[in-house]
Order: C-alpha cells, then sequence, then structure tokens
C-alpha cells in the first residue's frame, strides 16, 4: 500500500514537472539552433539549380575590376532580380578567395533598434545548404561591451544577412562561418563602439575575416532627385570621411538603409590609418528592371582592399 502511495505521487510530481516546463516553454520563445530562411521564393529563387544559375550569370562581365584581395564589401540587401547586377559587382571579386569568418555588419528594416544585436542561433538555413555562426567570434562581442546585446528576435526577421549568403556560398573558396551583427542607424556611440570591436577581431593572426555591408540607397524618390541625391552620397563614400557622411545623414541630405555599416566601415578605415579606403565601383537604380521612374530603388557596389 506505502509503494502504490509513493508511486502516485511520484507519477503526479513528474506530471506537474512536465506542465511546468511546457508552460516555461510557451513563455520563453526557444531559440532555434539554425535561422531558417525567410526570403526564399520572394527575393531569390528557392530552387537551387534556377538561383545558382542566376548567380553565375550575374558575376559574369561586371565591369569592375579586381585590384587585390578584398578586405571588405559594400552590397545589396535588395531583391535579387533588381540589383543582381551590383551584387555581381561585389561579389566578383571575392570569388575564389578564402575567409575564415565574414563579418555581415547589417541593418534592421521596419523596426527600430538602439544598441548592436547579435544572434543566439549558431547557423543560417540557405538554399545550398547551412552556415554556421562564428560562435567563438560572437562571445568576443559579447565580452567587448555591455552595447552588445542579444538581438535574436530581430535577426529572425531580419533579411539582409539571408541575402548575401548564397552569393558568399557560390563565390568564395572552402568553408566559412559568419557573424552577423545588427547596426541598424549610424549613432555614433555604436558605430564607433563596433569599429573598435572588429579592429580587435582582426587583430587575430589565425583567422582571416571579410566585411560585408549590404545596403540599398534611396527608395523613396522619382528617378532624377533619387540619383541627385546618390551623387552626394557617392561623393562622400568616396571620400572616406565618417563624420562628413555622418553630417549629411543627420542632415537627411542622402539616405541608405545600412548607414550604421557603412559609417563603421569607415571608422574602421580611419582606426587602420586609412589603409583600406572604400571604393565605389558600380550604382543601378531599379527602374533599369521595373521601367517605373516614378518611385525607384537604387544600390551600389563598393570594396575596400
Amino acid at each position: 500500500m506505502t509503494d502504490i502511495f509513493f508511486n502516485a505521487i511520484k507519477t503526479i510530481s513528474i506530471r506537474e514537472g512536465t506542465e511546468i516546463m511546457k508552460n516555461k516553454a510557451v513563455k520563453e520563445k526557444i531559440v532555434p539552433e539554425c535561422r531558417p530562411m525567410t526570403m526564399s521564393g520572394t527575393f531569390y529563387y528557392k530552387e537551387k539549380d534556377r538561383l545558382e544559375e542566376f548567380i553565375a550569370n550575374s558575376l559574369q562581365n561586371t565591369g569592375v575590376e579586381k585590384k587585390g584581395r578584398p578586405c571588405a564589401i559594400i552590397a545589396p540587401d535588395a531583391n535579387y532580380t533588381l540589383a543582381g547586377n551590383i551584387y555581381g559587382a561585389s561579389y566578383s571579386l571575392v570569388a575564389g578567395e578564402h575567409y575564415d569568418t565574414v563579418i555581415i555588419m547589417m541593418p534592421l528594416h521596419r523596426q527600430d533598434f538602439r544598441g548592436l544585436g547579435l544572434i543566439s542561433s549558431k547557423s543560417f538555413e540557405t538554399p545550398f545548404g547551412n552556415v554556421e555562426v562564428d560562435l567563438e567570434a560572437n562571445e568576443f562581442l559579447r565580452n567587448f561591451s555591455e552595447d552588445f546585446i542579444d538581438g535574436q528576435a530581430y535577426h529572425e526577421k531580419e533579411y539582409s544577412a539571408e541575402l548575401q549568403l548564397p552569393y558568399l556560398m557560390k563565390t568564395l573558396s572552402g568553408d566559412f562561418k559568419i557573424l552577423p551583427v545588427i547596426v541598424g542607424r549610424a549613432n555614433t556611440r555604436y558605430t564607433i563602439l563596433l569599429s573598435k570591436a572588429v579592429n580587435a577581431l582582426l587583430a587575430n593572426p589565425d583567422k582571416k575575416f571579410l566585411i560585408v555591408v549590404p545596403t540599398n540607397l534611396n527608395s523613396e524618390f522619382p528617378l532624377e532627385k533619387t540619383i541627385e541625391r546618390d551623387k552626394m552620397f557617392i561623393k562622400l563614400l568616396r571620400e572616406n570621411n565618417a563624420e562628413n557622411l555622418s553630417q549629411q545623414l543627420a542632415l537627411e541630405q542622402i539616405s541608405a538603409d545600412g548607414t550604421g555599416g557603412i559609417v563603421s566601415l569607415l571608422r574602421l578605415n580611419e582606426l587602420m590609418g586609412n589603409s583600406h579606403n572604400v571604393e565605389p565601383l558600380k550604382y543601378a537604380t531599379s527602374d533599369e528592371v521595373t521601367k517605373d521612374p516614378s518611385k525607384v530603388e537604387s544600390y551600389i557596389s563598393a570594396v575596400a582592399y
């Protein structure tokens, strides 16, 4: 009788424990081991063969000249169909190169964000297989400053890193890992901090790093005004002066969705003695595909060696 009583109590305890765990899982969202694709079939082909063919074609006859081994590139974060020639121009410059880790200094669309957002998932899903997150470098940034915070919820919705991965997988030589960091807007404090943190990472002699900054330029204006604003942006980018670019962004004379990453890259160059200047290479607008100049999106390819 006693054994039956204790067995019954044990069974109830197990059930209660299971219910508690279930309720806790509902309240605390479980972090996915692999961040799933969100733009497959919309911003790029979901069929591997079609996607591979599109990327291969875009890498041909780009009109840009490779002058060395890039340490950073700027590429679009747009629909492949609209910006394929600009993606191709950027990624043709890293074709055949090997990097251990690709640092993606990415914007955040649709939401505002304060801080520097790191991901907790351990990999990203792509049509060509999964890409691992560099957990060691991720942890280094977490410990670098309290401004590097958990941005998992934002990473799950933000697509700018996802759009770079198929191109990286089809151009880089060998395996690589990624380190995605949400920068958001060109906040002085955060761009200075990120540039210092990345500079510290680059000091590791055992790893080869590539920096990718995903960005589009304008997306709100007719063609003529877009080109006018973009000419100023490209001029300032070519000058490689982070403060000047930041001031014009604050005055809203120019715009881009990846301003935080761009300014961070320019600040990093300044930390390194202006030895890796950013060079704009190619520019395009969406009306070249849509044939609609009333409201266009614009894209740029750039490189730093």
